[in-house]
């Protein structure tokens, strides 16, 4: 149908003109990582890439992270 491919369009032109999404989350667990994000769901192993500045994280920290266009990995930026 005509309109579901023109919202398809619209919903890729979004996404494309925001390759990625500013998320905060807190450490549930160090080793290995798990955080929870926007209290709504845990991500960890490989979907979780730390930056190499940051300095050991801890149970309780929030963090900011960066999550790709796809959500499928997320950068852990630094603590709040």
């Amino acid at each position: 149908m005509l309109s579901d491919k023109i919202k398809l369009i619209s919903m890729q032109a979004n996404t494309a003109s925001v390759p990625v999404s500013v998320m905060f989350g807190q450490v549930q667990k160090v080793s290995p990582i798990h955080i929870l994000v926007d209290s709504r769901f845990v991500i960890d192993g490989d979907m979780v890439i730390m930056s190499r500045d940051l300095p050991e994280l801890l149970v309780g920290d929030s963090v900011i992270l960066l999550r790709n266009n796809g959500g499928q990995q997320f950068v852990v930026l630094g603590r709040l």
